[in-house]
């Protein structure tokens, strides 16, 4: 079915890829769920996230995977499907990160000879021999000179797999972000600037994967040479581990001559890596942490060797994915088109899996049944207020938001999209009245909106006169129903009344085909198909009547409606 569009041009598709190191999987997973949906609607096994994306942005390990997915392989199709993703992640970052999960990376050696020096002077209470082994062993490691892992492994690789091609060969637009240490400065490798004819920025591809995977701490910096021009690299998560804003800038600017600015959309998928977010530090053991303490910090568990974190390094890069949250989601909702803005992230990540160079085949393992997971959780927005995630809806998972994701790229790709320019004048005023009124797909984008914002309250009141509902605990295992809007339009296309409605999801109804028309609170779904089959057959006279919040007079099978975001939002009490 052909969607009304406003009269403008095709909207730009992002795909973002946040940095993460080995949790680069966790974005792999969407990828294959995303590209796996696109093949069933086009039927045809050979469909890539190439054809869909007008660019696509990484940064350090979202870097990587972006070239891998849009560089094109002997046969001019992209070199890696979505689905080969984790696997190469499965093969390569135990070799990429040797000796993960110990002390010190590949350093472990450092904690062999302590544990020695404590079996040769171990006294009779133990602590002290453990004391002074890691004092003295620690004063070593503050002379250490080198990053965690050679990366060598990872520069063969990148150089192995993407030859001698550069980013003017991707089969779509590539932007990366990267660090010239040297200069001081972000360097944003971009292939519109490559059309523009900047020569300097169209890089080896495996040079540019290389350059913003170079996480300091973990992997060493990079140094090339293209056109003449010397680069000195460095992660592209210092500047931009978060690359969506990046993506969008690039995007807009490449396109700007050939499209009215008031007429551009932009459609944006942003995968992050996931975040462990709890209360890690305070003032007063921040206060007494000098230089090396925030660069890397010890964490003593008895006997045991300590685990290791980086304060400072991973502040400033979910400091950094944060911010750019926030303007998105600011962006999107500011111009009431927040139902074209995908983010895919997690602030509830284990802390063991938290480590961006553990590539243990267990920890391998364990992060990828985690994305699996999380495609089948509700999904989450970012509050540009709290600065946390919360449920957008309890009956959309992950899953569900990728499927509806996936259908709007295949429209867009597929131009399925009404022109009515063609039109004589009186019918083009009633589509384009039609046109003009967004509506929301999710109770989060509502709520952002005065007029919808009523209808919700509207609804709420009804419920609330009619006697229809309870207040009660959600029980285990149950999901909580959906908010549906519409638009009730006068016969020249003005709005008679803003429509807020909850359905009862994961009954038998399908979004677009039951539940746009038919709310499950009111009516059985096989009523009402029965109904229309007998006035057809028996050639009754059928008439419409719509009655304003109307309920049925019995006790219905038990419904859980989510609403306390709702209320919080109307500013109205919940205990």
């Amino acid at each position: 079915m052909a969607m009304l569009a406003r009269e403008m041009e095709k909207p730009i598709t992002v795909l973002s890829i946040d940095g993460g190191g080995v949790r680069g999987i966790i974005p792999g997973v969407c990828l294959d769920f995303l590209e796996s949906e696109l093949q069933k609607l086009e039927k045809d096994p050979n469909a890539r996230l190439a054809d869909y994306f007008d660019v696509i942005s990484g940064t350090s390990t979202g870097g990587l995977i972006a070239a891998m997915i849009s560089a094109p392989g002997d046969d001019k199709r992209p070199l890696y499907a979505a689905e080969k993703i984790v696997p190469f992640y499965k093969e390569n970052c135990p070799k990429i990160f040797p000796n993960s999960g110990n002390w010190f990376g590949p350093n472990k050696t450092f904690a062999g000879e302590i544990e020695l020096k404590i079996s040769e002077t171990c006294e009779d209470d133990g602590q002290t021999s453990v004391t002074e082994a890691y004092e003295a062993k620690f004063e070593e490691i503050r002379g250490m000179k080198k990053p965690y892992h050679d990366g060598k492994y990872l520069q063969k690789l990148a150089k192995d797999i993407l030859g001698e091609k550069r980013l003017h060969d991707t089969l779509t637009n590539v932007v990366i972000p990267a660090f010239d240490i040297k200069k001081f400065s972000p360097v944003v490798f971009s292939s519109y600037q490559v059309d523009n004819g900047n020569k300097v920025l169209d890089a080896l591809l495996s040079d540019i994967s290389i350059s913003t995977s170079a996480a300091p701490v973990y992997l060493p910096a990079y140094k090339f040479n293209n056109e003449g021009v010397e680069f000195n690299m460095i992660d592209g998560g210092v500047a931009a581990n978060n690359p969506t804003v990046a993506a969008i800038t690039e995007a807009v600017k490449g396109r700007s001559k050939e499209m009215d600015v008031n007429s551009f959309r932009l459609v944006v998928l942003s995968l992050g890596t996931c975040q462990h977010k709890t209360e890690r530090y305070n003032v007063e053991m921040v206060n007494n942490w000098q230089d090396f303490t925030w660069l890397i910090r010890l964490k003593w568990k008895g006997w045991k060797l300590p685990e290791v974190d980086h304060p400072l390094p991973d502040i400033l890069s979910e400091a950094n994915s944060d911010m750019i949250d926030y303007y998105c989601t600011m962006f999107f909702e500011s111009f009431r088109s927040a139902e074209n803005f995908l983010r895919v992230q997690d602030d509830k990540l284990p802390e063991d899996l938290a480590a961006m160079d553990n590539g243990s085949p267990a920890n391998l393992e364990k992060l990828e049944k985690y994305a699996k997971d999380l495609l089948n959780k509700p999904v989450t927005y970012f509050n540009p207020v709290t600065f946390e995630r919360s449920e957008v809806d309890t009956a959309e998972t992950y899953a569900e938001a990728l499927k509806m994701f996936a259908q709007k790229l295949y429209d867009i790709k597929h131009g399925i999209i009404v022109s009515y320019g063609g039109l004589p004048p009186s019918h083009r005023a009633f589509v384009s009245n039609l046109d003009k009124i967004h509506i929301p797909r999710s109770i989060h984008e509502a709520l952002g909106i005065l007029e919808w914002k009523a209808a919700i309250w509207e609804e709420i009141c009804a419920l609330e006169k009619n006697g229809t509902w309870e207040i009660s605990e959600l029980p285990p295992g149950k999901r909580g129903c959906k908010w549906i809007f519409n638009v009730k339009h006068n016969a020249e296309g003005s709005v008679n009344r803003f429509k807020a409605h909850l359905v009862a999801k994961r009954v038998t109804q399908s979004y677009e085909i039951d539940y746009q028309e038919t709310f499950a609170p009111v009516a059985k779904l096989n009523t009402v198909r029965v109904l229309p089959s007998l006035a057809s057959s028996l050639d009754w006279p059928l008439y419409h009547l719509d009655v304003k919040n109307a309920f049925l007079n019995g006790d219905l099978e038990e419904v859980y409606m989510w609403l306390r975001r709702v209320l919080v939002e109307l500013r109205i009490p919940v205990t």
